[in-house]
């Protein structure tokens, strides 16, 4: 998977990321079949997106 993202970042000129279907910080496996490939920008964002509805749940916190 990390040479998938590497070769794809190398070719494409975007950076890409490999990411958990099941976060790891959820019981997720650091396994292939719960491993994805996914541009770095749409990694990101997902994870920004995840602490705003969070902070929207139960405010910001100090």
């Amino acid at each position: 998977m990390y040479e998938l993202a590497a070769l794809l970042t190398n070719v494409v000129g975007v950076p890409y990321h490999v990411d958990h279907i099941v976060a790891y910080a959820n019981g997720g496996v650091h396994h292939p079949d719960n491993l994805v490939v996914m541009r770095g920008d749409y990694n990101q964002r997902k994870h920004a997106l995840r602490w705003f509805w969070l902070e929207r749940m139960f405010g910001a916190a100090d």
